[in-house]
């Protein structure tokens, strides 16, 4: 597992402008709208809302995707970075943890949270 960088410049970007959405759980995206945002958008949009890739899965396949951190493909999901975080500390993945982590701490201060 790598982290991918277009997924990490994205979710930069959507909490920069304030496309943020404070939830108090995690609910990833079901299969049907995962399917609907690839015919309309295309793989390669869709996984901009990933933190990581499998470099041995086929790029044209869902399974090239992972640690997705929006609910609503529109939004970055504050709770869907936390899941993120604690998905890939599990996993050992530190790269994606550590960004996990850093988009993490820059949405709390977008959204005015105060540990």
């Amino acid at each position: 597992m790598k982290l991918n960088t277009s997924g990490r410049s994205q979710a930069n970007s959507l909490i920069s402008s304030g496309k943020i959405k404070k939830s108090s759980s995690w609910n990833p995206p079901s299969t049907d709208m995962e399917n609907t945002y690839i015919k309309n958008n295309g793989i390669a949009k869709f996984g901009r809302w990933h933190l990581g890739i499998a470099p041995e899965a086929d790029p044209k396949t869902k399974a090239y995707w992972h640690f997705i951190f929006t609910s609503d493909f529109t939004n970055v999901d504050y709770s869907g970075l936390r899941a993120c975080i604690t998905r890939a500390a599990q996993a050992g993945h530190t790269d994606i943890e550590n960004t996990a982590r850093n988009l993490y701490d820059r949405a709390k201060t977008k959204l005015g949270i105060k540990d």
